[in-house]
């Protein structure tokens, strides 16, 4: 169902591979292991025998008690140690190329920046003078920026404008000294604050901690200073609906979250640092225009009027005010001045912008009015219209997303190890017949093991003409040589087979574990992977599956092994002399009361370390997101910090497991001292008992030396075992995830016509949705109808719905009540497969994946070469890639940062076009891009998507005004529902004060927009002039364009 988890199997695929490989090594050593010195003995004592040599039970014995020692230094030690040192020198490798990676340093040669000195002598400022600056050093990559020059002091604002990938967000980047500089003068003169986005990704950064916490980011607490904060960056009424205020949780990077709470929060981070230059990265695209306006005014324009802003923006309207406006143009500056330097230039910014200083019509302080009930088109139902549409301070919505109120830590489980989890993983990985298999060859290596040592003390008490049965009289040497040899054979097959199979079958069940654990994350509801830290998750894969992988097959082996042994020597020790049976009793009870002791301790303490490395995993890599904010606000000590304390609480969780574990070693081998000295001091004082041979002796000796090593580490590997068996216990935790409903097979029974949905008729039928059932609903009783092949916008403030009518759509989150109906279909009643297979969605965050071109654009195979160019030609992408390396075959890193945002957003459109299915959905698809790229993004849903029905979820109003209908919601309810000049129309609606909000020059072209819009869906005679007619800006050639492809 998801091509893209084929990406993560053929990964696995790899790894097991060589995994299995490693597994059959250690098989085959562990098999050598346990013969080798029986084998080592036998060849030596045949030689000897055969060279005229008479063999002596002091003489076997010692020799067998040597080889042993052997043995275990040079078929495991030794092995072991090969092994553990070329893993630490892969380690110390991979290590080394990471340290001696290049290192973030000013080019003091390029770049005079400090802060001013506290008297305020200092002239605060940003200066670029020729200014060329790149993220690739060397020196045959082209520079991002090119020939950079312009100023800015204290109390001004400049904004820097231009098309998806001209350089804007690298343009500060470099002001903070991220991006290298090349050649040119940079001078900073003092403290930076940084509004940001992720480096390349151009998304809103917040860390997992209270608002509070993501605020103050380390700052003193100032509650006047802190409310002031909230209020110009419009987050007042946001806390009032969190259920803990300011004290909510909002998750790992933000995933509680709005992308304009996100926005919002990220810009309140920066205004809170006291600071004298200000560099925001577009923070004005993510929120409505009622938002935006009231960010530019009572932020941008008045908190910050007395300081040096620099603001990278595509929202038009707002950059007249600006002092100079940078134009850039493929990381080169095209034009910078005033706006009116610019349009005398032949920049208009007009049909863009409006004339926003004309607008007295709204005050954002006010109360906002509630008008009476009116009738809702198309939806046969009545909502309450809000009038004017404005910002206040006690203002209620409900937000669209849950909002997190614990941590997203681990649940640490308590208690014993249950065997229901040995089980899980003993048939994970073999059926009943297989486990039969390795429990008879276990039963018949051990018997031919003991067999061959009772063996050997019988040739050995025949070689002095003792004879302990009688049949052993009739037994030649030869036939002795042959029979011990036969049993050394024997012992080896049995053995290989023994091993082989034990290790194969846990390697299948490493491969069942994460598989089981993977399509169970895969298929969980996205809610279940919001809550929790990413770390959490990475721990599941990366630790704990590692040691299933590794560690866990080499601890069961052993623990199992010497199990049998156990058995084994204590069968043939009572055989040959039953008082031992007394001291075994004892030490068994003893090395049982200590386990019992040790485990639960040594369990919990490993349970402890497990839980301790997650929040490591989700600091660092939430840190390395967010890594130009921290080094912005130079807080790369504090987050260090937090980090050391983190590695610490994890270091002291492992270094009290280890100690317990070495603490364990030394009790149990005390105790096995003491019963080893108790067994040789009775066979000594039975020296005199002619019923005792010295083979006898020697073997019972032997075995006992033998039974209390290997009962110290059969306890101490048992212990490891249990411990080891929480990793199969926290994997499997998370592979029984309550999948998303009917997600490959449906409620109705009835098969999908061919090719649905054809028409592509939505109805939400009283809709109510709740993303859990204690939050209140988001969607409430919607009924709204969509056409065949109507483009509908969506528009709303923020937390009024719009997201949250797409997750019904989707079945992202199941509707609590009601249905959604495509073509007169219940979606509740058709497979997840059928239903997101027949829809497209270009998100608001675009999603590439680290692979190819082909690999993100068709990532089923379905399609030709031929139809992926069609495809990128139709987005204006095919001379980018065709200019990479491969072409369609080029590499795409990690999260598509080597595209820029816009790119990334058209990649996603080409993949729309190839599925070309009936419905298209748009969450925002142009927040974050340039009005150019805007331009063709629309151009191209307008031309290829003719037929389709289209959803719109928009915050730039200019890209719903041609749209056939306008669905405007208010705090889950559709309040209104019309064709844009229709509702433009009714002046005390809430779509016209979203006009409104945009300025009175904007507002005037959008009208005109809609009107045209209107005239000719009704074949009605329209006379439009030149200045009517709706144009957009290309940055590229500085003039009005119609063409296809703005790039």
């Amino acid at each position: 169902m998801y091509p893209f988890s084929r990406l993560v199997e053929l990964a696995r695929h790899r790894e097991m591979t060589q995994i299995k490989r490693i597994a059959l090594l250690r098989a085959v050593n562990m098999a050598l292991y346990f013969v080798s010195g029986k084998l080592l003995a036998f060849l030596c004592l045949v030689a000897f025998v055969l060279n005229g040599g008479t063999i002596t039970a002091p003489l076997v014995f010692v020799t067998i008690t040597l080889f042993n020692n052997a043995r275990t230094s040079l078929t495991l030690y030794f092995p072991n140690g090969v092994a553990q040192g070329s893993e630490a020198l892969v380690s110390i490798k991979r290590l080394q190329e990471f340290l001696l990676l290049e290192e973030k340093e000013l080019n003091l040669k390029y770049i005079d920046k400090y802060e001013t000195s506290s008297d305020g002598t200092d002239v605060v400022g940003v200066w670029l003078d020729a200014v060329t600056a790149s993220w690739a050093l060397d020196q045959h990559s082209e520079p991002t920026l090119h020939d950079i020059s312009f100023s800015v002091s204290a109390g001004q604002l400049i904004a820097i404008v231009g098309a998806v990938g001209s350089g804007k967000s690298s343009l500060l980047l470099s002001v903070l000294t991220e991006m290298p500089v090349l050649s040119g003068n940079l001078k900073v003169r003092g403290k930076i604050s940084y509004a940001s986005q992720h480096i390349h990704s151009q998304q809103s950064w917040s860390f997992s901690g209270t608002v509070r916490e993501n605020v103050l980011f380390g700052g003193v607490y100032n509650e006047e200073k802190y409310r002031k904060v909230l209020h110009v960056c419009a987050l007042q009424k946001d806390l009032q609906l969190f259920p803990n205020g300011d004290a909510t949780v909002v998750g790992e990077r933000g995933v509680s979250l709005s992308g304009g709470q996100k926005a919002r929060i990220n810009l309140a981070r920066a205004l809170y640092r006291e600071a004298d230059i200000y560099l925001l990265d577009d923070p004005l695209s993510t929120v409505d225009t009622a938002v935006a306006k009231h960010i530019y005014e009572k932020c941008i324009r008045g908190y910050l009027r007395d300081k040096t802003v620099l603001l990278v923006t595509h929202q038009l309207q707002y950059i007249a005010d600006a002092q100079q406006i940078v134009v850039l143009r493929e990381g080169r500056q095209q034009a910078i001045g005033t706006y009116q330097e610019l349009v005398n230039l032949g920049i208009d910014f007009i049909n863009t912008c409006g004339e926003k200083k004309e607008d007295k019509c709204l005050d954002t302080t006010k109360v906002a009015k509630n008008n009476p009930k009116r009738q809702v088109s198309g939806t046969g139902c009545e909502h309450t219209a809000q009038g004017d549409y404005e910002l206040r301070e006690d203002n209620h919505i409900v937000g669209e997303k849950p909002q997190i109120n614990a941590s997203g830590g681990e649940q640490q489980t308590m208690g014993s190890v249950t065997a229901g989890v040995y089980w899980l993983y003993a048939r994970s990985g073999a059926g009943i017949l297989t486990l039969t298999i390795i429990i008879g060859a276990n039963v018949l290596t051990q018997l031919l093991f003991n067999g061959s040592d009772y063996l050997l003390s019988l040739w050995t008490d025949s070689e002095q003409h003792l004879y302990q049965h009688e049949w052993v009289r009739g037994l030649s040497r030869r036939a002795m040589i042959i029979t011990f040899g036969a049993l050394m054979a024997g012992l080896l097959t049995v053995s290989l087979i023994r091993t082989a199979l034990f290790f194969s079958s846990c390697m299948g069940a490493s491969v069942t574990l994460h598989n089981r654990l993977f399509n169970s994350l895969m298929r969980a509801p996205i809610a279940f992977i919001d809550d929790r830290p990413i770390g959490v998750l990475l721990n599941r894969f990366a630790r704990d599956m590692g040691l299933v992988d590794d560690l866990l097959p080499v601890t069961a082996f052993d623990a199992l092994q010497i199990g049998v042994q156990l058995v084994g020597a204590v069968a043939i020790t009572a055989w040959v002399a039953p008082i031992t049976l007394a001291p075994t009793a004892a030490l068994a009870v003893i090395f049982h009361v200590l386990r019992r002791y040790y485990i639960p301790s040594a369990r919990a303490v490993k349970r402890l370390e497990a839980s301790a490395r997650s929040p490591l995993y989700s600091q660092l890599s939430n840190t390395m997101h967010g890594l130009a904010t921290v080094r912005g606000f130079g807080t790369e000590t504090t987050c260090a910090d937090t980090f050391d304390g983190l590695q610490d609480r994890h270091t002291g969780a492992w270094f009290m497991f280890l100690s317990a574990i070495r603490w364990f070693g030394i009790a149990l081998d005390v105790l096995c001292w003491l019963y080893v000295g108790s067994v040789t001091g009775y066979m000594t004082a039975q020296s005199d008992n002619p019923s005792m041979t010295a083979s006898a002796v020697g073997l019972t000796v032997s075995t006992a030396l033998s039974l209390s090593g290997v009962f110290q580490w059969g306890v101490r590997q048992s212990a490891e075992l249990e411990s080891q068996m929480t990793s199969v216990e926290r994997v499997d935790e998370y592979s029984h995830v309550a999948p998303e409903p009917n997600l490959e097979t449906g409620l109705d029974v009835r098969p999908l016509p061919e090719g649905w949905p054809r028409e592509g008729v939505i109805e939400f039928r009283d809709v109510t949705l709740k993303y859990s059932p204690s939050d209140p609903p988001v969607l409430k009783n919607l009924n709204v109808c969509i056409n065949s092949g109507e483009k509908v916008g969506i528009v709303g403030r923020t937390g009024a719905g719009k997201s949250s009518l797409i997750a019904a759509l989707f079945r992202l989150t199941p509707p609590t009540a009601g249905a959604v109906l495509i073509d007169g279909v219940d979606t509740g009643a058709v497979s997840l497969a059928d239903l997101r297979g027949g829809l497209s969605i270009i998100p608001q965050d675009p999603v590439l994946f680290a692979g190819t071109v082909r690999l993100n654009m068709d990532p089923s195979g379905d399609y030709g070469d031929n139809r992926l160019w069609e495809a990128l030609d139709a987005v204006c992408l095919k001379e980018r890639v065709m200019l990479m390396a491969g072409a369609l075959d080029a590499r795409v890193s990690e999260g598509g940062d080597n595209f820029s945002v816009g790119q990334r957003q058209l990649l996603c459109l080409a993949r729309a076009l190839l599925r070309h299915n009936r419905i298209l959905v748009l969450d925002e698809p142009t927040a974050n891009v340039d009005p150019g790229t805007d331009e063709l993004i629309q151009a191209t849903i307008r031309n290829r998507f003719a037929a389709c029905t289209v959803l719109i979820i928009a915050h730039r109003l200019h890209t719903i005004m041609d749209s056939d209908r306008v669905l405007v919601l208010d705090s889950g309810h559709a309040v209104e529902f019309d064709e844009p000049y229709a509702l433009l129309a009714d002046e005390s609606g809430l779509f016209s004060g979203l006009v409104r909000t945009t300025g009175t020059g904007m507002a005037r072209k959008l009208t005109e927009m809609a009107k045209i819009a209107y005239n000719k869906r009704h074949n009605m005679d329209t006379d439009v002039s030149d200045s009517e007619r709706p144009l957009s800006y290309d940055f590229e050639a500085g003039i009005e364009t119609n063409d296809e492809c703005i790039t």
